[in-house]
């Protein structure tokens, strides 16, 4: 710990008191000397979460610690950004070196700077002086401003009567600090408070002419909602306009360094709770949509602010919830904006995505406006998965499946494979290959044969990215480049297996070590005799070195001594076995961990560069300092009758076919454990599971008899 976080801590610990931060969001009941509530991270009726001094501890859940860990808790923060946050909040001055790179804190945007916010208009380097605790008081004064007005003044009235006429009550209105801004006024107020003009255009509270150079108010005669970020603080403002004839009908701020719409999410600070204790978050396209929701009781609800939903967006709700439902508008952009979003949460991972469809014209406001919450909430029931939905809305008979000049497969190829192939989920991918197939007549044999290619071009452009980077980063320094991990590359932990040090092994990795393969009920002769048989042939030397060695922690398979020993041996202008390797290695069985994929990376990378690896097959190896892999190395150069050029390539073949049976039938056992009753959640799933058992029946008898016809 840095000797600024250090000090920042202890000024923390003194000023900040946890029994008033907890108070600020939550009803605090005394109990004795002590204080309790409703303990913020786990549901319960009866308060459980205690407040002992400057310690809380929960005797439900057992969760405990200071107001540090309180704030790391609540807002899914690191050390530093609970650090930053109390500090912000209780005005402790906070050292510029901390200001970098708070993790969570900094996401926001308004982290990037502790002096300076630049002026957005001006294309020049000028910059004004503006202090973050200033800049954040000078948004609340005019937060204020423009509820007041909408209070006070005669225009403000209407405004208010126009906002309770959408269905909102008085009081929601004040709790939410909804407000208006008239022609003029706000700049000449925050003049009056010491605000300089530079400043605020550089908030995006004013503007200034080019005809004179006089500044104006930026938000003229419209109805105000204040933007805050996900700490509660009013960053930026949305004006809805009130006049039929100004335009645009929605202005939000423009962006400053405190406000990045790409990273910002409308009512974010007042949904926290509601999302965490439900696990769930609706987002909207509109703040006006999400204001509607919560006024209804639907409070786990966000907006995006005029942007499509991003990555930011995704990060800055992951410690929150595991499920996302996307409701935007029924229109053309709003079909465009659900579309984008499912592809960027498949891609993303993590969240279980619904795409929810409201009839054509209707936005969440007007459909709950007139169909009531309960009909909202069926939408929300019948919410499609975002792989579903994405391929429901490309086989639509009306879309250019059926209507394209292009051949119907390449069309599949270019809209579905690519964010299809990203998708973990197997038995998903095959439920859909095998309902695509049977709407467009596509053998299911090809389409398998484009989603792998397609997962295969996916990961050669991930080993490559990986190798340029590495390549890049050691050439300068004089040495030997290593190919990067990629963490999708390691098989998880088996009994036995240490994932962070499988390179290693009692002592030297000797000849005698490659015997020590994973031959057994899965990999073995018993399992599969035919494809056995056909892996013994060829492969006597190597199953001659099998004795009397400790075991490596990483044992690899007969099949993985082969090809990695065909593939040291491999001369440039083997292409096609080339092709072949890569596509084991790119796939689901050629997942080598550790060092392991890395000296396999290295060769084919050499080959690529029409190198042979016997050239200097070593390279990784004494970088990496591997005893073992240089012992496996040394071994293999002294079997080369073992891993002759002819006939190769039907060996390889053969090795590979083998290695799919293997796996096609532990996937097949696997869903037969899920066709429990206990384990599945519906009549759909049990659908796709047997759907998904029949397609994998039929690869192992065509694989099988594939392997026949090689022998």
């Amino acid at each position: 710990m840095t000797h600024a976080l250090v000090e920042l801590k202890e000024l923390v610990l003194q000023k900040a008191s946890l029994q008033d931060l907890v108070a600020r969001f939550y009803k605090l009941e005394k109990r004795g000397s002590n204080y309790a509530t409703c303990c913020p991270f786990h549901g319960e009726k009866t308060p459980s979460f205690y407040l002992f001094e400057q310690r809380f501890f929960c005797f439900g859940c057992k969760i405990s610690g200071d107001v540090i860990d309180f704030v790391r808790q609540r807002e899914g923060v690191d050390f530093k950004g609970a650090l930053i946050y109390l500090a912000d909040l209780y005005g402790i001055s906070i050292p510029p070196v901390l200001l970098g790179a708070s993790s969570g804190y900094s996401d926001n945007g308004s982290q990037a700077t502790n002096t300076w916010i630049q002026n957005q208009e001006n294309s020049s380097d000028k910059k004004w002086a503006v202090d973050r605790t200033r800049a954040f008081r000078l948004m609340q004064a005019a937060s204020l401003f423009f509820q007041d007005e909408l209070s006070h003044s005669h225009s403000g009235v209407a405004a208010a009567n126009y906002f309770l006429s959408r269905g909102f009550s008085q009081s929601f209105q004040q709790e939410h600090g909804v407000g208006f801004a008239p022609g003029q006024g706000l700049i000449n107020h925050l003049r009056k408070l010491g605000a300089k003009d530079d400043e605020i255009i550089a908030l995006s509270l004013g503007g200034k002419r080019a005809s004179d150079q006089s500044v104006f108010d930026f938000f003229r005669n419209r109805l105000m909602i204040p933007i805050s970020d996900q700490w509660g603080r009013v960053i930026a403002f949305g004006g809805r306009t009130l006049e039929k004839d100004q335009e645009p009908k929605y202005l939000n701020s423009k962006e400053t360094l405190f406000f990045k719409k790409g990273k910002i999410l409308f009512g974010l600070a007042y949904a926290k709770p509601y999302i965490r204790e439900k696990k769930e978050i609706i987002i909207v396209e509109g703040y006006m949509d999400a204001l509607k929701l919560w006024h209804l009781g639907l409070k786990n609800c966000v907006a995006v602010l005029g942007t499509a939903l991003t990555e930011d967006h995704l990060r800055a709700i992951k410690p929150l919830c595991s499920k996302v439902y996307i409701l935007f508008d029924g229109d053309g952009a709003g079909f465009k904006a659900s579309m984008a979003a499912a592809r960027l949460a498949i891609g993303f991972g993590h969240f279980d995505m619904r795409v929810g469809s409201l009839p054509r014209g209707e936005d969440p406001d007007t459909f709950v406006t007139s169909q009531g919450v309960d009909a909202l909430k069926d939408v929300l029931a019948k919410a499609q998965a975002a792989e579903e939905y994405l391929f429901e809305q490309l086989l639509k008979d009306d879309q250019n499946l059926n209507s394209s000049s292009m051949p119907m497969l390449e069309i599949i190829k270019s809209d579905i494979f690519p964010w299809l192939a990203v998708s973990l989920d197997p038995l998903k991918k095959g439920y859909l290959l095998a309902r695509l197939s049977e709407k467009t007549g596509i053998k299911l044999s090809d389409l398998e044969l484009g989603l792998k290619n397609q997962e295969i071009h996916n990961a050669q452009a991930r080993s490559f990215k990986n190798a340029q980077q590495n390549f890049a980063g050691v050439a300068s320094q004089g040495k030997t480049p290593i190919i990067k991990e990629n963490p999708r590359d390691i098989p998880p932990a088996s009994a036995g297996q240490n994932p962070s040090n499988i390179s290693g092994g009692a002592g030297r990795f000797t000849p005698s070590a490659l015997s020590q393969s994973r031959v057994g009920p899965e990999r073995g002769s018993k399992t599969y005799p035919q494809a056995n048989a056909s892996l013994q042939r060829g492969g006597e030397e190597i199953a001659s070195i099998q004795k009397n060695l400790p075991k490596p922690k990483y044992k690899l398979t007969q099949s993985e001594i082969e090809i990695l020993g065909h593939l040291l041996y491999l001369s440039p202008t083997e292409k096609h076995e080339r092709e072949q390797i890569r596509a084991w290695r790119q796939g689901n069985l050629g997942l080598l961990p550790g060092n392991w994929g890395n000296l396999c990376d290295a060769w084919m990378l050499k080959l690529d560069s029409h190198i042979s690896p016997l050239d200097d097959p070593f390279a990784l190896a004494e970088l990496k300092e591997d005893e073992e892999i240089l012992s496996f190395i040394e071994r293999l150069l002294s079997m080369k009758k073992a891993f002759p050029q002819e006939g190769r390539r039907k060996r390889l073949e053969r090795l590979f076919i083998a290695d799919q049976v293997r796996e096609l039938k532990k996937e097949l056992s696997r869903l037969k454990g899920r066709l429990d009753p206990a384990q599945r959640s519906s009549s759909q799933e049990e659908e796709q599971i047997l759907m998904q058992m029949g397609i994998l029946s039929k690869r192992i008898g065509e694989a099988m008899r594939q392997l026949s016809s090689l022998k």
